[in-house]
């Protein structure tokens, strides 16, 4: 039995203004793409190929000295770099904490950075042959930062104390009453070597298979 009024046509007539009434009251979320910052100016650009800038991480895949490009190589924290962005090598590198000093050194050294305290650098040796060396707190050299055969050397206000360790040690400073600085040992590798509180040695300071050594 048909109520009146009420039909079948009817009710899917109601049944579409319904739906069309609910989907309109329902606002369709809008994807909003943030457009991507645009990578720091540097030299790197000349030799590297970007990867991606995403927050303050740079990636980049950079030629060797050789031409070949290298795997990535990843720079973090981008926005505290001090002038250029470099490739070094196949790597991404910058200034952080300041610019290199002034020094002789800079007559004979190559892709020289600031890393924080220390001084790092690729310096020319006797043989002619190129080393990377680090200066560890840089900013305590009293005067010149000059290139020791391949080393990073200055004098820090004291003078290294006299021994036949001086004939096959480069780099040796003075701190705190400690001698330290890099020494061969029989293969001919230069290590690290220190001798704490030399001043109390008596006799000759030396250098046994990259060992500091004296008499006390």
């Amino acid at each position: 039995m048909n109520m009146p009024g009420f039909t079948a046509e009817a009710s899917q007539y109601q049944s579409q203004v319904s739906y069309r009434t609910f989907s309109s009251q329902i606002s369709t979320p809008t994807l909003t793409i943030e457009p991507q910052a645009a990578p720091p100016s540097g030299s790197y650009q000349q030799t590297c190929k970007i990867d991606y800038f995403a927050g303050d991480a740079l990636s980049a895949s950079c030629r060797d000295r050789a031409g070949n490009f290298r795997p990535s190589t990843r720079l973090e924290l981008v926005s505290q770099c001090f002038g250029d962005i470099s490739n070094d090598d196949g790597a991404l590198r910058c200034n952080r904490g300041g610019f290199p000093p002034q020094g002789s050194y800079l007559q004979s050294c190559e892709r020289t950075f600031v890393a924080g305290t220390h001084l790092t650098s690729v310096c020319r040796r006797r043989d002619g042959q190129m080393n990377r060396t680090l200066l560890a707190y840089f900013r305590q050299c009293a005067g010149d930062i000059h290139n020791e055969d391949g080393f990073l050397a200055c004098d820090r206000g004291e003078i290294s104390p006299p021994g036949s360790y001086t004939e096959s040690c480069v780099q040796m400073q003075v701190s705190a009453g400690n001698l330290f600085g890099w020494c061969s040992n029989r293969r001919g590798h230069l290590v690290r070597a220190w001798l704490n509180n030399f001043r109390q040695c008596t006799g000759d300071i030396n250098n046994n298979d990259g060992v500091l050594n004296c008499n006390r």
